[in-house]
């Protein structure tokens, strides 16, 4: 049930592209362990990501100053009918329930970054927060008042693109 869930959700997501960071953090915990050159990562970017598909309060207080029609989006895609989301919050669909103390001799260091005005702070926070649970090392950056997919944006598009680029490439010199 939770992968049929995850494939309907997945497909629906992938037009806006910030699905990126949460395939990026699938890929990389389904093969960890299974390929040696995997444990040798020396870091993730992820970028504002949806890590629990059940949705967290700012999915849906947050209003995104560049897509309007994301919270219409959003709701479209929980469930409020129905008083449980168990199947939503399966491992298999929702990193954020992941066992991650199993791998966390492998776990890279991981960049979080993300809006302060964005629909998926409390997934980046949380997210970041269970990393660091599970030893591994992780580091929390926010934007003031990005829009949603701000990262895919023209670097000229404003200064929290240039921002943006220079958080993740000092992240990524710091690891060189």
């Amino acid at each position: 049930m939770a992968r049929k869930n995850l494939v309907g959700r997945c497909s629906s997501l992938e037009e806006r592209k910030s699905v990126w960071a949460y395939l990026t953090m699938q890929t990389f915990l389904h093969i960890t362990g299974t390929k040696s050159e995997c444990n040798s990562l020396q870091g993730l970017v992820l970028t504002y990501d949806l890590y629990s598909w059940s949705f967290l309060p700012s999915n849906y207080k947050m209003r995104d100053t560049v897509y309007d029609s994301l919270e219409r989006e959003f709701g479209s895609l929980a469930d409020h009918g129905s008083p449980y989301d168990y199947d939503l919050k399966h491992p298999e669909a929702s990193l954020m329930y992941r066992r991650l103390d199993d791998i966390r001799a492998c776990l890279p260091p991981a960049l979080f970054l993300c809006g302060n005005a964005h629909p998926m702070l409390d997934n980046t926070i949380l997210m970041s927060a269970r990393w660091q649970l599970a030893e591994g090392s992780a580091t929390v950056k926010l934007v003031a008042g990005t829009p949603q997919a701000f990262v895919e944006m023209p670097i000229e598009s404003g200064d929290c693109c240039i921002q943006a680029a220079e958080i993740i490439q000092q992240f990524l010199q710091d690891r060189e």
